[in-house]
């Protein structure tokens, strides 16, 4: 057994306690007998998606939002896409399938006529059971709506509304909280607002047509109403009116949204994946103007956008304005983008909204059933001038007031083989090139290549392509796949990518390299039960001390993660899965670090009004390093990525009742329980204690 990591009489009846709950939820099966309701009772995904979630978690050097991603899906749902009428673009927006897949699909339909049945799905290259699986709760093969005319009569009468209203709080009592009014505002250290996190949000969708919806948040601690701030009402309130044509002009976009182009080498904002065990889905498929129906407070665009369409060729322009969070010096320059989104302290307050911020620019394309061909140009300025504390390591990085970037991005299929890249550059000489392609070399078995190069020059503020690093820049690397699947109820995928970094990185003082390998073996052997385990490596140089020293050696870091993960779903009303995840970390001349962790979650329906869901996990990790990420089960529309680290439990149990026809409500209460901590986080965060609770109350109003 691994040293520290040896079950104990307590560990083992903890695990017995695991067994049991599998028990009992099995048992569950003879109570869920109604038909399962139309949607989903809770923000659930399957276990690629869930994957990338974790990895985008767990790389990200920034907070990801996924909530743009979850109401993508939950908008397929309750409008599922037409497979015989989609286009290729749609399909790329469902974000479920690749490039070959999409090809294959549209080929079939082409050659065969329009699909029959879904079940013919099963005869199309590249669409095992899994992928299916993946994509029914979002397709269908209904008759599209015919073409409709926008009047105010359709408006009321066939659009549908919804409206939530969420609550959620820590229970314990924070240092933050406690307010001292003796003491000036701006000479204490406390949190203004209370600790509950406030969340309103309005959508209404006339099926593809108009799309409008209005969002309002107050973070935990945040002040509602209060004089020392001169705070009246939500801190952030963001607001989008979409309207779609089929003709001439294709979508028109006001207030906030979002804008993706090519391989995010020069224009991409909000959220892209990069690698997982979905080994394939490395091609990104850039959605162009989209709604933005998030509360992260720095990833969207605040204005105007439109795009035109005539027959093969597109044209997008885009126009935004907004005020941002920024640490701002006497000269009134300002030193850092500040990117919380939270306004709670004295200083916080003071650096919110500060730095004006222009982003403007446009994106031309030709495309038809193969070819794929843009041109990206963007501005962005600023209302004061950036200027970093430089170092040797980010010396290359932006500094000014205004940055321009342009690329040229393309895609073509040919015979069985996907080519897609893009190639960027910025006002100040720095290029970038992505290239890649995906080939299906036979029904069983897909190869994907990319290969980039980003100079240590090269500056895109909305760039989020595929790389290493958090910027796309001072990186080159080659990313090698294979999907092979040897039996009918076995998949196989694999990667490594090789990279380098040719410039200094933060905490690494000379250039360095690394590498990443993953492997996983899927078993299938039925719908219901599925099983898979998975290993990964990663080895990334860094200095010695772990800090900015500039006299230390480079060590090289390396992680392995080993997984094993079981998912049983018996019809649509009881749905469970099991993890078992151990991380070892190690780096030069250093002692081995461990981590562990084992899970039990399960989903009941247990009548039409009424959904249960819970997990119980146990942990165990001897440092940060060894810390593992997990997706959770969450109220709709919401989501929840923790990490695991130190010693203790954690347990989670998810309600959805529906109260009458079109009132749904959810109730989520989360536990976590330390056993070697005696104070959880830290500053104004800081519990003392060994239990963190988290209680959450949704409400939904279907109209």
């Amino acid at each position: 057994m691994l040293k520290g990591h040896v079950f104990t009489p307590g560990k083992f009846s903890q695990a017995i306690v695991l067994c049991a709950m599998s028990i009992l939820f099995i048992s569950f099966q003879s109570l869920a007998q109604e038909p399962q309701q139309e949607g989903s009772s809770f923000t659930c995904i399957d276990d690629l998606l869930k994957e990338k979630v974790e990895n985008v978690a767990e790389n990200s050097e920034e907070n990801a939002d996924f909530t743009v991603l979850f109401d993508q899906l939950n908008y397929y749902k309750e409008h599922p896409l037409n497979l015989n009428d989609a286009t290729h673009a749609e399909l790329e927006e469902l974000s479920l399938l690749n490039d070959l897949q999409i090809s294959a699909l549209l080929n079939h339909i082409s050659r065969n006529g329009k699909l029959i049945a879904l079940e013919e799905l099963q005869t199309i290259d590249g669409f095992d059971r899994e992928t299916i699986n993946r994509i029914l709760p979002y397709v269908t093969l209904d008759k599209s709506a015919e073409e409709q005319t926008i009047t105010p009569k359709k408006i009321l009468t066939e659009g549908n509304s919804r409206l939530i209203l969420r609550y959620q709080q820590v229970l314990e009592n924070q240092r933050g909280y406690q307010r001292n009014d003796t003491i000036p505002y701006a000479n204490n250290k406390w949190y203004p607002g209370n600790a509950a996190k406030y969340y309103l949000r309005y959508r209404y969708t006339l099926p593809g047509r108009l799309r409008m919806g209005f969002t309002a948040e107050k973070d935990a601690g945040e002040p509602f109403i209060d004089s020392d701030t001169l705070q009246q009402g939500f801190d952030f309130y963001s607001a989008h009116l979409f309207y779609y044509g089929k003709n001439l002009v294709r979508t028109v976009a006001l207030g906030d949204y979002q804008v993706q182009y090519g391989q995010g080498l020069v224009m991409w904002s909000g959220l892209a994946f990069g690698k997982s065990a979905d080994v394939l889905n490395v091609k990104k498929n850039a959605r162009g103007i989209i709604p933005y129906t998030s509360v992260d407070e720095n990833v969207f665009m605040r204005g105007s956008a439109v795009s035109l369409g005539w027959r093969n060729l597109y044209a997008d322009v885009f126009y935004s304005d907004k005020k941002i969070d920024g640490a701002i010096t006497t000269e009134q320059n300002f030193v850092s983008l500040i990117e919380t989104g939270k306004h709670r302290t004295y200083t916080e307050i003071l650096r919110s909204k500060i730095i004006g911020q222009k982003i403007f620019g446009g994106h031309a394309r030709y495309s038809d059933r193969k070819l794929n061909i843009g041109i990206t140009a963007t501005r962005t300025e600023f209302g004061d001038t950036l200027q970093k504390d430089l170092k040797p390591y980010n010396q290359f990085t932006f500094t000014g007031v205004a940055l321009s970037n342009y690329g040229i991005d393309y895609s073509y299929l040919w015979k069985n083989i996907s080519f897609f890249g893009e190639t960027g550059g910025s006002d100040n000489g720095g290029m970038a090139t992505i290239n890649g392609a995906l080939l299906a070399l036979d029904k069983n078995v897909s190869l994907a290549v990319v290969n980039r190069h980003y100079k240590k020059d090269y500056t895109a503020l909305q760039s989020r392509a595929f790389g290493e690093n958090t910027l796309n820049a001072n990186e080159n690397g080659t990313y090698i796949a294979l999907s092979l699947k040897p039996v009918r109820k076995i998949t196989i995928n694999t990667y490594f990518d090789q990279f380098n970094f040719p410039w200094l990185r933060y905490l690494v003082n000379a250039p360095s390299n690394g590498y990443e390998i993953l492997s996983q073996i899927t078993f299938t052997p039925s719908k219901s039960f599925e099983a898979y385990f998975r290993y990964r490596e990663r080895n990334k140089p860094e200095n010695e001390s772990g800090n900015a020293n500039p006299v230390d050696e480079l060590k090289d870091a390396t992680q392995k993660n080993y997984r094993v993960n079981l998912r049983y779903k018996n019809s649509d009303e009881v749905n469970f899965s099991s993890r078992l995840e151990w991380v070892n970390y190690f780096k030069e001349d250093n002692n081995t670090e461990y981590g562990f962790m084992i899970s039990q979650e399960a989903e009941v329906k247990i009548s039409r009004k009424l959904s249960v869901a819970a997990a119980y996990i146990l942990f165990d990790t001897d440092s940060y390093n060894a810390r593992i990420y997990a997706y959770e089960s969450d109220v709709l529309y919401s989501y929840s990525v923790p990490f695991y680290y130190y010693r203790g439990s954690r347990y989670i149990l998810n309600l959805m009742y529906r109260l009458t026809h079109g009132i749904d409500f959810w109730l989520r209460y989360s536990q976590t329980r330390y056993s070697n901590r005696s104070v959880i986080g830290s500053g104004l965060d800081e519990i003392e204690g060994n239990t963190k609770s988290e209680i959450k109350a949704q409400l939904r109003f279907s109209f």
